[in-house]
C-alpha cells in the first residue's frame, strides 16, 4: 500500500516538473530513462526511507554500469583477469565504482540509524535489525542488490509498457476510458490496464535469457527429448513467451489475448518465475506498475517520437525510444 501511494506521489511529481513542461514545449522524452528515474526515487523512498538525489542517482547508475560489464561480461568470459587486476586500467576502475557504491550504501544505512523514528517493517529495518550479519559491509551489500532488482527490471518493463501503448493508440485510449470510468483508488484493478501490462511483459520479457535450475530426476519432454538427472538447463524467457505453438501472432501487442487465455497461455507465463524460488519483488514490481502507468495514461496522450531499439545486457530493454505527451484529446479517431 506505501509503495502504491510513494509511486503516484512521485509520479505526479514527474508530471508536473517534467512531463507536462515538455509536453507544452512538444519535446520528446526518453521513456526507459525517464522510468528508471521514478523506480529508483520509489524504491529508495520506500525501501530505505531514503531520498535519492539527481546528483547520486547518476553516479550510482555510471558506478554500476562499469561494475557490471567488468564482473558479470569480461571476468566471466577472461578468468584470468582476476589475477591482473591491478594491471588493467578497466578492472581498476570497476573496483573502486564496487567499493563507492558499497560507501554509498553505507551512507543510506547511516542516514536510516540517525532518523528518529524510522518506519518499521521496510527492508532496510529488516536488514539492519538483523544480527545474521556480521558487519555493516554485508548490510549494505544486500541494499545493492535489493536496490538493483528493484529499478531495473521494473523501470524497463514501464518503459516497454509506454512504448507499446504509444505504438497502439487504440489499445492505449482503451485503457484510458477504462480509467475515466473508475475511481482513483481503484485503478490498479482495471482489467485493460493489467492486460497491457501482462502482454508488454510477454513480449518483453526484461530477464529475458532466463534462469538455470538444475533437474531433480529424470525427464522426458513431448517432443520425445530425454534430459538426464542433474542437467543444468536454462528457460529462455523471451523464447517462452513468444512460443507460437502457444501465443497466436506470438510478435504481436495484443492484450485481448489475456481476456479468454488458455490454461497452457496461463503456465507459459513465468515472469516472475514459479514455486518456492519466485521473485521475491513481485509484489513491489506489481504495485509500481499498475500505480504508476495509470497516472500518467489517464492525464496525457502519447505518441512514438523516435522507435529507438532493443538491446540486451543482463536485462531486455528499450535504447533510445523517444515518446512525446499531448493533451488527451477524447474525440478523436485513432487508427492503428
Amino acid at each position: 500500500k506505501r509503495m502504491n501511494q510513494v509511486a503516484v506521489e512521485l509520479t505526479g511529481k514527474w508530471m508536473e516538473q517534467k512531463l507536462i513542461p515538455w509536453m507544452n514545449e512538444g519535446k520528446a522524452f526518453d521513456v526507459a530513462d525517464e522510468m528508471i528515474n521514478i523506480t529508483m526515487d520509489a524504491i529508495c523512498k520506500t525501501a530505505f526511507e531514503y531520498e535519492i538525489s539527481e546528483e547520486e542517482k547518476h553516479d550510482f547508475l555510471r558506478r554500476n554500469e562499469i561494475v557490471v560489464k567488468e564482473f558479470h561480461s569480461k571476468s566471466i568470459s577472461n578468468p584470468f583477469r582476476k589475477y591482473f587486476g591491478t594491471l588493467l586500467p578497466e578492472r581498476r576502475r570497476a573496483l573502486q565504482a564496487a567499493k563507492d557504491n558499497l560507501a554509498f550504501a553505507k551512507h543510506i544505512i547511516r542516514s536510516y540509524r540517525a532518523k528518529q523514528n524510522p518506519l518499521k517493517g521496510t527492508i532496510i529495518d529488516l536488514v539492519t535489525s538483523n544480527t545474521c550479519y556480521e558487519n555493516e559491509d554485508e548490510m549494505a551489500a544486500d541494499l545493492i542488490i535489493y536496490l538493483l532488482a528493484g529499478y531495473d527490471t521494473t523501470g524497463y518493463t514501464l518503459a516497454f509498457t509506454l512504448l507499446e501503448l504509444a505504438r497502439h493508440p487504440l489499445e492505449q485510449k482503451k485503457v484510458r476510458n477504462e480509467l475515466s470510468t473508475m475511481s482513483e483508488s481503484d485503478w490498479s484493478q482495471s482489467n485493460a490496464l493489467r492486460t497491457a501490462v501482462k502482454e508488454s511483459m510477454r513480449l518483453h520479457p526484461v530477464s529475458a535469457s532466463g534462469a538455470l535450475r538444475q533437474v531433480g530426476r529424470d525427464f522426458v519432454t513431448k517432443s520425445g527429448y530425454h534430459i538426464p538427472q542433474n542437467s543444468h538447463v536454462i528457460t529462455s524467457m523471451i523464447l517462452l513467451h513468444r512460443n507460437p505453438s502457444v501465443f497466436e501472432d506470438a510478435e504481436k501487442f495484443k492484450p485481448s489475448r489475456w481476456e479468454h487465455a488458455s490454461t497452457e497461455q496461463k503456465e507459459a507465463f513465468l515472469i516472475f518465475a514459479a514455486g518456492k524460488q519466485n521473485c521475491v519483488g513481485q509484489s513491489l514490481a506489481n504495485a509500481e506498475l499498475h500505480s504508476i502507468l495509470p497516472k500518467i495514461l489517464s492525464q496525457v496522450e502519447l505518441e512514438v517520437e523516435d522507435e529507438g531499439t532493443t538491446s540486451y545486457f543482463l536485462t531486455l530493454k528499450p535504447s533510445g525510444a523517444m515518446l512525446k505527451a499531448k493533451a488527451i484529446s477524447p474525440d478523436s479517431d485513432h487508427k492503428e
